[in-house]
């Protein structure tokens, strides 16, 4: 799940209705990446072009990350591509690889958008299953997103070369 030289930008595509998606790409916004990322709201004129066969009143959509190099991801490993991604983060992206911690990815993203200083206190431990013991606590905003790992179908819409 390495963000590598090979991967040098992503698209991540956010439902903007989402709190949780929200608040996550306005802190990812502001952070310096390792690689170049572009925002796409499934909301956007440009999604919604791309992603013609979801249906109309389909109520939110999950994260989804595109990689330059043909990768996709959704669910923990989308929100794991975007703590590989910011500059100053990355070594919480590379413990959340762990395939105990990428469980509890979206928490951490969360947590990273609600209180960096207690994210930070939190990878301070060194133990991932104290970690996923203090996450366990932390309650997400409602989102009716379905994380689950199926069969991303809609992304492939998305033409190759728009990265």
């Amino acid at each position: 799940m390495k963000i590598t030289q090979f991967n040098k930008s992503m698209d991540v595509y956010y439902d903007d209705r989402c709190a949780i998606c929200s608040s996550f790409i306005k802190w990812l916004s502001f952070q310096p990446y390792v690689c170049n990322i572009t925002f796409v709201s499934y909301q956007s004129a440009r999604a919604e072009e791309w992603f013609r066969s979801l249906p109309a009143n389909e109520s939110e959509r999950s994260l989804a990350v595109r990689n330059d190099s043909g990768g996709m991801y959704r669910g923990d490993a989308a929100w794991v591509q975007c703590m590989l991604g910011c500059l100053n983060h990355g070594t919480i992206g590379e413990r959340l690889t762990a395939p105990a911690l990428s469980t509890v990815a979206k928490k951490v993203c969360h947590l990273a958008a609600k209180n960096e200083d207690e994210l930070w206190e939190l990878f301070s431990i060194a133990n991932d299953d104290e970690i996923i013991s203090r996450l366990a606590k932390i309650s997400l905003p409602h989102c009716k997103v379905d994380d689950s790992d199926d069969v991303m179908t809609i992304m492939a819409g998305v033409p190759d070369g728009i990265i």
